[in-house]
């Protein structure tokens, strides 16, 4: 990210021109051609408003007379049926212009492998981070406009685990990630992005366990193509989009829940006013479960349309509806369906939805509060759906002081179940065919940031699974599904 200081006339005299809808590319050469050299940071602490240039440039109104213009890279803008809420990094009071960190984390978790028999450890976190990217020119025209934008990021987090429990032990794990992203020919008519995520992780899915005696690797990637298109740069935009996903559990009892997927994406979004966009978005896919013997490949079918607007200058709101269809399709007599009991469907076939509102009461407090239905894929059955509940709030109290607190309602329901033998169980306990479960969490974080260069925290978080469902092992034993998982860590964020 690049960070410009645009002068107070400027902004009074650019603003005038946004008003009548000036093409993007020429708003954005007139804004660069009035801004000041580049900086490191700028002091964040409650901004009067922003305004999108296009999909790698935004005007950050700090005060009557002080505006920023941010250069960013990665999908940062993009909507995707969320809401254009623009969110800059955790660093306190700073919007920094580069993001390579180490972050240290170390505290006690009380349920490291989400089991109904918890085991707890104390746990080391340590990861680095390196972001590189293309920075374009201060001033562009259109002979010296970048053809081609990139940025590179990857991190890597080492843990330890120190357990009396057997189960875990002095486990050792080492996690990473990568991102890629290429813009071709941003600002003009037509564009082209290209972006790929690489993924090494012991976490759960979807907050989902599959075995509670060990963790689940998985190894993860998704590689995806974007061509927009914007009729002589105006207000109407139309994308079409295509990406390819490999979703692979090196866990022996998930080797049916390894998957190949594609994703072709078709939206047309609309500006009709400053603040204000409405889209329509159409989503296709298909996932083939390559080693699975029971649960069948499917054709998950998408159809949303939305709008989100900042209704006033402390209210912001979003709101999507559609239609979706997990659309699985072959051989179900495959899935555990006892007969004489009432077995759940084969493929989900609902609406989809969300609504959000976005409040500053305050100065320097956000606070957003919605409502969000989807469905998706699972370990345990051929999809689930949720109804996502959810209110988080953020506010710096003083200086570089800030707070967070995340509370989060799953109303979680399974689809048809895959057998139990093929997650290495005997039975499903009681012979339950039904599985629902009700996730409950809350997280709180308190950071400062005494050097521009280093954050201090604390965190706390609770996740609460409560559901009726549980497992047989093979010796007959029976085990919850249900668990309580409690985690206290303390941080020291380095910047460089």
């Amino acid at each position: 990210m690049k960070t410009l200081l645009l002068s107070a006339v400027a902004v009074a005299v650019l603003a005038g021109c946004a008003s009548t809808r000036m093409p993007e590319a020429e708003r954005l050469a007139l804004y660069q051609a009035h801004a000041g050299a580049p900086v490191k940071q700028i002091r964040y602490y409650s901004a009067m408003g922003w305004d999108r240039i296009d999909d790698e440039h935004v005007v950050l109104d700090m005060r009557p007379n002080e505006s920023w213009l941010l250069t960013v890279s990665g999908p940062c803008l993009d909507w995707g049926g969320a809401s254009p809420i623009l969110r800059l990094s955790s660093t306190g009071p700073y919007v920094m212009a580069k993001f390579d960190r180490i972050l240290t984390e170390l505290g006690y978790d009380s349920n490291v492998l989400m089991s109904g028999r918890a085991g707890g450890a104390g746990v080391l976190r340590l990861r680095a981070h390196v972001d590189l990217a293309t920075l374009p020119p201060q001033r562009l025209d259109e002979k010296s406009r970048p053809r081609l934008e990139f940025r590179v990021g990857a991190g890597l987090e080492y843990r330890q685990f120190f357990s009396r429990d057997p189960r875990v032990g002095n486990t050792q794990q080492v996690n990473a990630q990568s991102d890629a992203h290429l813009a071709l020919w941003q600002g003009e008519p037509f564009s082209l992005r290209a972006s790929n995520h690489f993924l090494v992780t012991n976490d759960a899915r979807n907050l989902e366990i599959a075995n509670a005696q060990t963790f689940a690797p998985r190894i993860y990637d998704r590689l995806a193509v974007l061509a927009t298109y914007r009729p002589r740069n105006g207000p109407l935009e139309i994308g079409l989009g295509e990406s390819f996903r490999v979703d692979d559990f090196v866990q022996d009892e998930l080797h049916s829940d390894r998957s190949l997927a594609n994703e072709l994406n078709l939206y047309g979004q609309l500006r009709v006013l400053p603040q204000t966009t409405v889209k329509l978005e159409l989503r296709s896919s298909y996932v083939n479960y390559y080693n699975s013997s029971s649960i069948p490949n499917s054709a998950p079918l998408r159809i949303i349309a939305g709008a989100s607007s900042l209704l006033l200058p402390w209210l912001g709101a979003s709101l999507y509806l559609g239609y979706g269809n997990s659309l699985h399709f072959g051989d179900p007599s495959r899935l555990y369906r006892p007969a004489g009991q009432a077995n759940p469907d084969v493929s989900y076939n609902n609406f989809v939805g969300g609504l959000e509102a976005r409040l500053r009461l305050i100065r320097g407090m956000r606070l957003t509060a919605g409502w969000a239905r989807d469905f998706f894929d699972s370990l345990f059955a051929t999809f689930f759906s949720d109804d996502h509940l959810y209110i988080h709030y953020e506010h710096n109290l003083w200086r570089s002081l800030s707070v967070r607190a995340n509370f989060d309602t799953y109303l979680r329901s399974y689809g048809a179940l895959a057998p139990p033998n093929d997650l290495l169980y005997r039975a499903y306990r009681n012979g339950i065919s039904v599985r629902k479960d009700v996730l409950v969490g809350f997280g709180a974080e308190a950071t400062y940031r005494p050097l521009s260069w280093l954050e201090v925290g604390v965190s706390y978080s609770v996740l609460n699974d409560a559901t009726d469902f549980g497992f047989v092992d093979g010796t007959g034993t029976p085990s919850d599904a249900a668990f309580v998982k409690h985690v206290l860590l303390f941080k020291a964020d380095l910047a460089y």
